[in-house]
């Protein structure tokens, strides 16, 4: 049998889950905190504080033996546990991944370590009426979820010491996922990222950084993360108009529609006969890179729609000045960043073409962050346009 402790907590078989009288959620617990133990056990006296604190004596030493006695009828194996006075889980009969996380730990098995790591400890898990159950969890918890967290950056420093800086910045990656709110950690996986040729991941990492360190801390974002990320979109402007060369896009053909909604204008439009296979880089660290070329020949199409439905009424600033809203992005999570990245990118393409002016994409991102109103929806685009004195808005899709 194997115990799963780490992301929730299940008894399981030969690889199949136990159901039934097995899986009542205090006795699970009971065998999950014997494991946590490891080798040196831990005591019926803790036991009895940390699930049975509301007993007395006696009715709680009852309610201990009972819950071990209907542990080994119901796994089926008497030598579940080992010890009297301290007990702990008996290795021949069932493992943990608790202890094998541990193990591997100790013997600088880190690739083994993080595998075993599925998530926070009996993750789910609540006992009612027990604040002491609740202490000890919190702590041991926090001890694991830190070993974890030094096993993934020890591992990633080693991948890039040893230069493979795409299996480091999937370490990375995961390690910011963990601990999205340790500037330290954000910081190198940026570099490690855009390192790797992520230059979009990488900015996503500052944004979600930036979020939570506000909903969360309800602090700014941090000054050396906002650094990295204004460095790496420098390197992300940089490298665009190269990729963007071999992007072939037919004008002519692009179809235009301009509909007038209360003060401000849909522009909407498509792109045909765009041989993007032609654009794809054969190298695996400019992957990305293919994307940010694809959706960019999309804002190419999307900005000679836009041109072609200006009013001629150029004296009039509205008429001239345009918002690019966050395009809604459908069919593949990779391609997520681009939502506000066409912002950036497509409002840097178009300002100054001809007549057109846009409006400044950071702020128009700050406005919608801070707003109520969906910018998918046109009546919330159509408001954060007219809070900037737009006349006209794009939105789009990918």
């Amino acid at each position: 049998m194997r115990l799963k402790a780490l992301g929730g907590l299940t008894v399981l078989r030969e690889g199949a889950a136990l159901k039934g009288a097995a899986t009542q959620r205090r006795r699970l617990t009971l065998l999950a905190i014997v494991a946590v133990a490891g080798k040196k056990g831990i005591s019926r006296d803790r036991l009895l504080t940390l699930l049975w604190p509301d007993s007395g004596e006696t009715q709680g030493r009852h309610g201990l033996a009972q819950s071990l006695y209907a542990l080994r009828r119901d796994l089926g194996d008497d030598q579940l546990f080992l010890g009297t006075t301290e007990l702990r889980l008996n290795p021949a009969a069932i493992s943990s991944d608790v202890e094998d996380f541990r193990m591997a730990i100790a013997e600088a098995e880190l690739c083994r370590a993080v595998s075993v790591y599925q998530g926070p400890l009996l993750d789910g898990v609540y006992i009612s009426r027990a604040p002491d159950f609740e202490r000890w969890l919190d702590g041991e918890r926090e001890n694991l979820a830190r070993s974890f967290s030094e096993a993934l950056e020890t591992l990633a420093m080693q991948q890039r010491e040893k230069g493979d800086i795409a299996a480091a910045a999937a370490t990375f990656a995961r390690l910011f996922a963990h601990d999205p709110l340790n500037t330290r950690v954000v910081v190198k996986s940026m570099q490690t990222m855009a390192d790797a040729g992520d230059l979009a991941g990488a900015l996503a990492q500052a944004d979600r950084h930036e979020t939570e360190r506000r909903d969360e801390l309800d602090m700014p974002a941090d000054a050396e993360v906002l650094a990295m990320r204004d460095s790496i979109a420098k390197s992300a402007r940089q490298e665009a108009p190269a990729i963007l060369k071999t992007v072939q896009v037919d004008q002519s053909s692009a179809p235009e529609t301009g509909t007038r909604d209360g003060n401000a204008s849909v522009v909407s439009g498509s792109i045909v006969n765009a041989p993007l296979t032609q654009a794809r880089p054969q190298s695996r660290g400019s992957a990305k890179l293919f994307w940010i070329a694809a959706a960019a020949a999309v804002a190419i199409a999307v900005s000679v729609v836009a041109q072609r439905a200006l009013s001629a009424d150029t004296g009039n600033p509205a008429e001239s000045r345009i918002a690019v809203m966050p395009f809604a992005v459908r069919g593949n999570d990779r391609l997520a960043y681009l939502r506000n990245g066409m912002v950036d990118l497509l409002s840097q393409r178009l300002d100054g073409a001809g007549a057109i002016h846009t409006v400044d994409p950071n702020a128009l991102l700050d406005f919608i962050r801070h707003d109520a109103t969906p910018e998918s929806d046109l009546t919330g685009a159509e408001k954060a346009a007219s809070h900037f004195g737009a006349g006209k808005f794009i939105v789009g899709s990918i």
